[in-house]
């Protein structure tokens, strides 16, 4: 249900598949929907539950790993998918975010799968080389302006599963890569920064393209490609931000957001976590930037009231207006 340590499946010859990635890059997502209501989920609960509840249903799943820290939501979401005898494995990022209880987590992980620690070393010296062309991706995105952020977006989320296959992920990317050489530089545009959940929205990043802006940096997916680099798999996962607390994750989009120069800010909630509302408190108070905040409560294309909202706010920006 969120990014765990993928090295610790790929040592042992595991297929991880992210239940995001695949509910998002379904091509009919609102059957994985109705999937969850016709397993008894009120269409009124958080879209990303329905969408997890939903995927593991539809698809089948017979195992999944649970990451978690003190969620309340993810914990009675496990609840419900033991009833349908799915195995849960839990992997519980420590809150006090210390090298010691995280090096412990990933020990239980590892043992539980049967991997060994090099096998584990081999596994994290090739996702650390995929990992390098996906900082480039990115970087072609927001400084080059050679690739659309529509364009790379479902390449860019896949990082948190690879697709179980990360030779074939990395061919994807350097496609990508290849692509861009032969693009121009795109036309000026408002540099928009997207942080909280992930828009499950199929067009959200071309809307902001139709109305003149451009994603430079998305949250989740920033964190996915794991921006730090690490010789260790604790390393490596002491310095992904997304699990920990709001005020130190924030602090870490922030430093990307300055270096890309964003004009405004994008905060996407899906009303899952009860975090919600302190992160956006944080987010007015750390950052003098526009901001539009936006509800995500289904998949498939923008209702036309967000869409409008999103019209007008770049509208906005793009005549000196805040």
């Amino acid at each position: 249900t969120s990014p765990i340590p993928l090295e610790i499946l790929l040592a042992t010859g595991r297929e991880p598949v992210d239940l995001m990635r695949l509910f998002l890059q379904d091509s009919e997502p609102r059957h994985l929907l109705e999937e969850a209501h016709l397993a008894g989920m009120t269409p009124d609960a958080p879209l990303i539950d329905r969408a997890l509840y939903g995927t593991v249903l539809a698809r089948g799943i017979r195992e999944v790993i649970v990451a978690a820290v003190a969620d309340r939501p993810t914990r009675d979401l496990a609840d419900l998918l033991a009833r349908h005898d799915v195995r849960v494995t839990w992997f519980g990022w420590p809150a006090d975010r210390s090298r010691e209880s995280l090096a412990l987590e990933i020990k239980k992980l590892a043992r539980h799968f049967g991997a060994v620690p090099v096998d584990i070393d081999r596994s994290l010296r090739h996702l650390g080389r995929v990992r390098e062309r996906l900082r480039e991706l990115d970087r072609l995105v927001w400084q080059e302006e050679r690739l659309e952020p529509s364009q790379v977006w479902h390449v860019q989320l896949a990082a948190a599963d690879m697709r179980a296959e990360p030779e074939r992920y990395l061919d994807e990317i350097e496609q990508l890569i290849g692509t861009s050489r032969q693009a121009p530089t795109a036309k000026k545009a408002t540099r928009i920064a997207c942080l909280g959940d992930l828009p499950c929205w199929s067009d959200f990043f071309l809307t902001l393209e139709e109305f003149g802006g451009r994603a430079i940096f998305t949250e989740h997916v920033h964190h996915l490609t794991m921006p730090a680099r690490a010789d260790s798999l604790v390393d490596q996962y002491l310095a992904f931000d997304l699990p920990y607390d709001l005020h130190r994750r924030l602090d870490s989009c922030l430093t990307a957001i300055r270096e890309r120069g964003a004009d405004a800010l994008v905060l996407v909630r899906t009303g899952r976590t009860p975090g919600e509302t302190t992160f956006e408190l944080l987010v007015r108070q750390m950052v003098e930037l526009p901001l539009l905040v936006v509800n995500c409560n289904d998949c498939g294309p923008l209702d036309l009231s967000t869409r409008l909202r999103v019209r007008d706010f770049l509208q906005l920006l793009q005549s000196g207006t805040r």
